[in-house]
Parts: C-alpha cells; structure tokens; sequence
C-alpha cells in the first residue's frame, strides 16, 4: 500500500541549494515545507569536502553542510532522509520509498534541487563500464572522509583545476602517494598559491 500525504512545499535535495531554499520558504510563512533527500545525513556534497572556503566565513564543507541544515530546521522545515523520490505520479505530485515504505506527496510546489552531477568517466574518455580504481573526485572524498574506505596505495591525479588539488588533498589524507597530477592543458588552473603549496608540501 502506498499511503499519500499532503504538504505545501516539497524540496527534493538536501544539499546547500536545496536547504537554504526550505530555509527561505519555511521564514516567509507559506505553509509547511518539507525536504527529503535520500542520503541517510543531509549537507550535500559539503558533507566529504574537508577542504575550507565554503560560505563566507571560509568553513569546512562538513561545517558549512551543518549550518545549512541547521538555518533549515531552524526556520521550521521538515528534513527527512533515505527517502528517493523515484517518479512523478502528476504534475505536483511524487513517488517516494523510504524505510517507511512507499508514499505518494502532493504539493502546491515542488523545487527540484538535486544537485549538479560530475563529468562522468566516459566523458573524461576513461574506457570500460566500471574502471577498477578509478574515482570521480566526489566518489573519491565520499570513500575517503564518509566510508573510511581504503582507496589505494598510489594514483594519478587528472586535471589540474582547484577540485584536482582538492582530491590530490583526499589522496594524501588517506595516506596515498600520489605519483603525478597531469593535465591536457599547457599550466594548471588554481590560484598560483594553491599550487605552489601542493608543489612545496606534497
């Protein structure tokens, strides 16, 4: 059986966008607005990001994934998560399994904020359906700081934009040595001081 509710705002996405959206409608009074997500822990991508920079006050991505979650809650928004939302059954209304069993949500709004997705492997030209060994830089942190995953004992880093020095961080974390970070470009593409760093540091 699958029991249907009703709510007047339904957010699809507990990552930052998805948050401070709830955050937003929940203070303006348009009713009850509720977030779901299907992680077990809402936060988003920020949640495995150890690196700072995040939000104006340059916090870890952990601290800036608790402060969104807490503006939300705060503001009286419901937060549900290990909930996915698997097909719209209309116009405003989803489909959703959880541990609860499955539900029907109808809303007067529903936000999709679901969050940007990286350049999968085949677009990186990385042959093979599932490359033993071979991460994505979010697969990577999330193995790393969520999973306490072993990962490896020595990679390549590909790409040399500010997120290619963030896994290169990860790797080191996780106590790999990293033998080279290459790039099809003629120089990397972070701050000069970021680079500097990793060249003097690692």
């Amino acid at each position: 059986m699958r029991r249907e509710r009703i709510v007047d705002v339904l957010v699809v996405g507990a990552g930052p966008a998805g948050l401070a959206t709830a955050a937003g409608l929940a203070a303006s009074g348009v009713g009850e607005v509720e977030v779901v997500d299907r992680e077990r822990q809402a936060g988003g991508v920020p949640r495995h990001c150890l690196h700072g920079g995040f939000g104006r006050l340059g916090m870890t991505g952990p601290q800036y994934a608790e402060r969104c979650v807490a503006a939300a809650v705060g503001r009286g928004a419901v937060l549900r998560t290990g909930v996915s939302v698997t097909a719209w059954a209309a116009p405003l209304t989803v489909d959703t399994t959880s541990p609860r069993g499955l539900e029907r949500i109808t809303a007067r709004a529903v936000v999709l904020a679901t969050g940007a997705r990286e350049r999968p492997r085949a677009a990186r030209l990385v042959p093979g359906t599932r490359p033993a060994g071979v991460f994505t830089t979010g697969e990577l942190q999330q193995a790393v700081h969520l999973h306490g995953q072993r990962v490896g004992s020595r990679a390549v880093v590909v790409g040399a934009e500010p997120v290619s020095f963030a896994a290169l961080d990860t790797l080191r974390r996780a106590g790999v040595t990293v033998a080279a970070l290459v790039t099809e470009h003629p120089r990397h593409q972070a701050a000069r001081a970021r680079a500097l760093d990793a060249r003097l540091r690692h």
